[in-house]
C-alpha cells in the first residue's frame, strides 16, 4: 500500500502544484525575505524532499521493467533528482554576504544581511571602481503651472523652454564642480570686501585638517567641517558684541556695511516686527521659510534644505524687497540690489543650533580687533588670539586660529575635477522680453525663481537612480598574503576563485550623490550539481524526443 502511494503519479501532480504555489508567493517578495520565509521554510524543503523520494519510487519502479524505450524517461528523472538534490545543498550549505571596498584596503571577511561575519580563506582589495553615466539634464520647474521639463543641454547650446517664452544659454556645464573661495593676500587692502580667518583643526591624534579660510559675508564660505560633522562658522567683524538666538520664533540676522566691511549689529528677527538699522533704514522681515522651493506649503514635514527669509528695506528711495539665504551668503552679491550700503545675511536658528562653534571678532574705535568664539551647546564664550588652540567641547577635536584679515580681497576659483558627474553644475543665462538673468545652476536644489517665474535644476530627478551606463571594480585576490588574481567584475562577468563567485554591486548612500562600490560573495556548493541536472535531465528529453522514436521506427 504504502509503495503504491510513493509510486502514485497522482502524487506527483499533487506536490508538483504545491511546489508551484509556493515558488510564486516566493516571487512576490523581497529576494532576501523570499529565501528565509519560502525557499529555506521547513515545508518548502519537505516538499522537495517528498517529490524526492516519489521520482526515485518511480524511477526504481521503472528499472524493473527498463526498456530500450523507457530509458529517456528515466534519465530525465535521475535529471530531475540531480536538480533537487542540488537546490536541497545550496539550501543549507551556501554563504553569502557583502564587502563595502574602500580602495588600497585589503577585506578577509564578509557581512551577510543577518550582520553575521563570516570569514573568507582569501583577502580582497580594490585597484579601481569605475562608474560610467549618462549626461545629467537641465531640469525647468514652471512655479506658475507646476510643471517641470528636462533637457540634455551642453557647453554653448540654446533652447527654449516654458513655451519659448524664455531663452535658456548654457554657458559651461561641469561634471563635478568644485568652488574655492580664497585671498589675495597681495591685494589686501586694495579694495575693502570682508573679513577673514584661517582656521585648523586638530584631533588628539595629531591628524591635522587642512587650513580653511572662513570670510564674513558676501562668500559662499562661511562654514567648514571637520569630523563626525563638526561645524565651524564664523559670522564676521562687528562694531558692537552680536545677540544670539533664544527663543524659538526669533532667527538671526546680519547687518553688514561693505564700505567700513564691519558688520554692524545683528537682530534676533521676529516675523512683522520692524528694526531700525544704523543707517536709519527700516527692516522688516515679512515672510521666512525652511525651503524656499516649498515656501507657502502649509505642512509640517517640510525639511531645512535651504532656510530663506523675505526682508523689506525701507529707505529714501522707497521700498527694497529683498531675499536672504542661511546657506547661500553670496546670493545677495550675485543680484542688483537697491540699497547697496547694507548687506544682509540670514542665519536660521536650525543652521546656527547645528554649528558646534560660532566664531566672530570685534573692531574696535582704535583699530584693534578682538576675535571670540561661542559655543551654542554651552553657551560659553571664549576670548581667543590669534596662535590659540582651542578645544571643542565633548569633542576628541581642537581649533588652531592661524591668521586674521579685516579687509580681504577674496577671489573664487571654479573648477571642473572631472570624473562621473559626482557633483553636477552648470552656469546659464536665461533671457527673456524684459530682462536677462544668469544663474548657477547644481544637483543640490532648484535655484531660486527667475523673473518670479522659473527654477531650475542640473543633475538627476532622483540621484543617479536610472542614470547609469555601467560600473565595474577591478579587485586583486591574496592568498597568504601573496596576490594571485587579478580581475575586472562587472556584471555578468564575476571573478570565480576557489569555489566562490565574486559579484561586482555598488549603492549610494541617502542623502549623497556619491557611489560607494561594494562586492556580492557567494559560495554555493550546490550550484554545479544544479547544473548538472539540467545537463542530465535534457539528454533525458533529447532521447525520448529523437532517439526513442528512431528506436522504435527500427523494431
Amino acid at each position: 500500500m504504502i509503495w503504491k502511494i510513493l509510486t502514485s503519479v497522482r502524487l506527483a501532480v499533487i506536490l508538483g502544484f504545491l511546489i508551484l504555489l509556493g515558488s510564486v508567493a516566493g516571487t512576490l517578495l523581497d529576494q532576501e525575505k523570499a529565501r528565509i520565509t519560502v525557499y529555506g521554510s521547513w515545508w518548502f524543503l519537505t516538499l522537495l524532499g517528498m517529490f524526492s523520494v516519489n521520482l526515485i519510487a518511480c524511477s526504481i519502479k521503472r528499472v524493473r521493467y527498463l526498456k530500450a524505450l523507457t530509458l529517456g524517461s528515466l534519465i530525465s528523472h535521475i535529471g530531475v533528482l540531480t536538480i533537487l538534490a542540488g537546490a536541497g545543498i545550496s539550501s543549507i550549505l551556501s554563504i553569502e554576504g557583502y564587502i563595502v571596498l574602500q580602495k588600497g584596503r585589503l577585506y578577509d571577511s564578509m557581512e551577510d544581511r543577518k550582520g553575521i561575519v563570516n570569514k573568507l580563506p582569501f583577502s580582497v582589495e580594490l585597484d579601481e571602481f569605475k562608474l560610467d553615466l549618462y549626461p545629467p539634464q537641465l531640469w525647468v520647474y514652471n512655479l506658475v503651472t507646476n510643471k517641470v521639463e528636462k533637457h540634455v543641454v551642453s557647453n554653448n547650446s540654446t533652447i527654449k523652454v516654458n513655451n519659448d517664452k524664455y531663452t535658456v544659454e548654457t554657458i559651461k556645464t561641469f561634471s563635478n564642480y568644485k568652488k574655492d573661495s580664497y585671498i589675495n593676500e597681495n591685494l589686501s587692502g586694495t579694495k575693502t570686501k570682508t573679513a577673514a580667518i584661517r582656521i585648523n583643526a586638530q584631533s588628539n591624534s595629531h591628524k591635522v585638517v587642512n587650513p580653511s579660510w572662513l570670510f564674513g559675508h558676501d562668500t559662499p564660505t562661511n562654514t567648514m567641517i571637520i569630523q563626525d560633522n563638526t561645524r565651524i562658522k564664523y559670522l564676521g567683524c562687528f562694531s558692537k558684541k552680536p545677540s544670539f538666538i533664544g527663543s524659538d520664533n526669533k532667527f538671526l540676522l546680519v547687518i553688514a556695511k561693505d564700505e567700513q566691511n564691519v558688520d554692524v549689529g545683528t537682530i534676533n528677527a521676529v516675523v512683522g516686527t520692524n528694526y531700525t538699522t544704523p543707517f536709519s533704514h527700516m527692516l522688516k522681515v515679512e515672510e521666512v521659510t525652511q525651503n524656499f522651493a516649498m515656501r507657502g506649503e502649509k505642512r509640517d514635514d517640510i525639511s531645512p534644505d535651504n532656510p530663506a527669509a523675505k526682508v523689506i528695506i525701507s529707505g529714501p528711495v522707497g521700498n527694497e524687497s529683498r531675499w536672504v539665504f542661511s546657506r547661500y551668503p553670496d546670493f545677495e552679491s550675485m543680484h542688483d540690489i537697491t540699497y547697496k550700503n547694507i548687506s544682509l545675511r540670514y542665519i536660521s536658528r536650525e543652521d546656527f543650533l547645528s554649528t558646534t562653534a560660532v566664531v566672530y571678532s570685534l573692531s574696535y574705535k582704535d583699530s584693534s580687533t578682538k576675535h571670540y568664539v561661542y559655543f551654542p551647546s554651552t553657551g560659553n564664550h571664549n576670548e581667543i588670539n590669534i596662535g590659540d588652540e582651542i578645544k571643542i567641547p565633548n569633542l576628541e577635536c581642537s581649533l588652531i586660529f592661524e591668521k586674521f584679515v579685516k579687509d580681504a580681497v577674496v577671489e573664487e576659483k571654479e573648477t571642473d575635477l572631472g570624473g562621473s558627474f559626482d557633483n553636477p553644475a552648470a552656469k546659464i543665462l536665461v533671457k527673456w522680453n524684459s530682462g536677462e538673468e544668469l544663474a548657477h545652476v547644481g544637483s543640490g536644489g532648484w535655484t531660486t525663481p527667475v523673473n518670479n517665474e522659473i527654477a531650475l535644476m542640473y543633475g538627476y530627478s532622483e540621484g543617479y537612480e536610472g542614470d547609469i551606463k555601467s560600473f565595474n571594480s577591478t579587485v586583486s585576490i591574496y592568498d597568504n598574503v601573496r596576490k594571485t588574481v587579478t580581475h575586472t567584475v562587472a556584471l555578468n562577468n564575476p571573478l570565480v576563485y576557489n569555489g566562490y563567485r565574486i559579484y561586482q554591486n555598488a549603492f549610494r548612500p541617502e542623502d549623497s550623490y556619491e557611489w560607494i562600490p561594494s562586492v556580492r560573495i557567494v559560495k554555493d556548493p550546490g550550484i554545479p550539481i544544479v547544473y548538472s541536472g539540467f545537463i542530465i535531465a535534457i539528454v533525458g528529453l533529447m532521447y525520448a524526443a529523437y532517439i526513442r522514436p528512431f528506436i522504435r521506427r527500427q523494431t
